[in-house]
């Protein structure tokens, strides 16, 4: 077990007493970190991955109104995905996006983080398997259920921006 300030940056205590509101980012960062150091790429990646699954399902769960989620299950696929990423646009910050999120629609919705913290570049591997949960859970709930989540480039691969892309197959 590490001790709270080392490798586990802190996480035992948040274990025992899981926080009620909003953390500081910075803790949120250096948990990320802690998860890919204890862990290495691929558990670690795993286990940030399952964390944006269940981050989507709290959100669907609590932050977005019943009504919103079924106009936007009714919606036709594209309007609905519009609408999904200006919502989040709107609420890039509280998905650790600090300067927002960019998408395109040509060929395929493609999702883009240029300053994405949990990323940093230098990072061994990609760095966004909790981004890609989190839209994954989304995007299957409330725009088409057989859509995959997919990151295609990464800031911590040496990439210039973290990019998804979402589409079927």
């Amino acid at each position: 077990m590490h001790r709270p300030g080392r490798a586990g940056g802190g996480a035992e205590n948040r274990l025992a007493h899981p926080p009620a509101t909003m953390v500081p980012a910075a803790e949120v960062l250096a948990l990320h970190r802690a998860v890919r150091a204890c862990l290495g790429a691929g558990p670690g990646g795993a286990v940030l991955r399952a964390a944006g699954e269940a981050t989507g399902r709290y959100l669907l769960a609590h932050r977005i109104p019943r009504p919103v989620r079924l106009a936007l299950r009714a919606a036709p696929a594209p309007l609905a995905a519009r609408l999904l990423v200006a919502a989040i646009r709107r609420h890039a910050w509280t998905f650790g996006m600090p300067e927002g999120l960019g998408a395109t629609w040509r060929g395929g919705l493609r999702l883009t983080l240029t300053a994405n913290p949990i990323a940093p570049p230098g990072a061994c591997g990609p760095g966004c398997d909790f981004h890609a949960g989190t839209f994954a859970v989304l995007f299957q709930a409330l725009v088409d259920r057989r859509l995959l989540v997919r990151e295609t480039a990464c800031r911590a691969a040496g990439a210039p921006s973290c990019v998804f892309t979402i589409g079927r197959g």
